[in-house]
């Protein structure tokens, strides 16, 4: 996910670049976007199996986004470029770990006496990031009707979300046998989705270069997560394998509340 948020930061000085250049000797036309809200997806990844626990994913979550910007040029002052990173967060998914080792013992704790690790509980979201990152660019329109201004956007991007792998020692009880239980994807860590997106803010002028808006926003991505689980019997080292298969197209909607503000940036004129 680090390397997403980079990425995005480095376009966005890419994207201010185009627009002095589009705008020549004038500083361009910057609206920043900060917002926060809910965001829901339509239809879900989980499937009611163990490997639902491993994944960074929940169909409600709350996002903030605070680098989102749109940049136009003095010379195409309704058509501009523009970016965003929205991080997406829920308590359920910081609390994998444990909902993984309660669903395990439920399974197998009559049975045996068990001993569990996931990386799930060496992970902690944090303030930028969140459990779930989004970044996108693209085009813009702007339009103003008096005091509203409307401006929607098309955009493509990647959803990144966490898949996390796990280990489990089952010992029975009352004998000697130990089973071993792995759990592992063929991406282990921040997955990264191909995400198309449309929105639109709708603000309402409070000052000059303030307004007060609203969003809402439809996107689409396409996650390709494959988990294998592998139990292996620790005295014949005889095991089998299965596959859980979360290869599946998501849809999902966001809305919100922030404010499109103006800056003036005339220290970035060129001469």
């Amino acid at each position: 996910m680090k390397k997403t948020m980079g990425f995005y930061l480095y376009l966005m000085i890419i994207i201010s670049n185009i627009s002095l250049t589009f705008g020549q000797s004038q500083a361009p036309n910057v609206w920043i976007r900060p917002a926060v809200g809910i965001n829901r997806t339509f239809n879900t990844l989980h499937q009611n199996n163990i490997c639902d626990k491993l994944l960074a994913f929940d169909e409600f979550t709350t996002y903030s986004q605070f680098i989102s910007a749109i940049f136009f040029s003095k010379k195409k002052p309704k058509l501009g470029f523009s970016l965003n990173v929205q991080n997406a967060q829920n308590q359920k998914i910081n609390d994998k770990h444990n909902q993984f080792a309660q669903q395990i013992n439920g399974i197998y704790g009559n049975q045996y006496i068990s001993e569990i690790f996931t990386s799930a509980d060496l992970e902690n979201s944090n303030f930028f990031t969140g459990n779930i990152l989004s970044g996108s660019f693209g085009l813009s329109y702007k339009t103003n009707h008096r005091k509203i201004t409307l401006i929607p956007s098309i955009e493509i991007g990647t959803t990144s979300f966490s898949s996390h792998h796990a280990t489990v020692h089952l010992k029975e009880r009352n004998t000697n046998q130990v089973v071993e239980i792995k759990y592992n994807d063929d991406k282990i860590g921040a997955n990264d989705f191909f995400t198309t997106s449309m929105s639109i803010y709708a603000g309402y002028k409070i000052s000059p270069k303030c307004y007060i808006s609203a969003n809402f926003a439809l996107y689409h991505y396409k996650s390709n997560v494959i988990f294998e689980e592998t139990i292996t019997n620790q005295h014949t080292l005889a095991s089998i394998s299965q596959y859980f298969d979360y290869n599946k197209n998501i849809f999902g909607t966001t809305i919100g509340l922030g404010i499109l503000w103006t800056p003036n940036l005339y220290w970035l004129k060129r001469n």
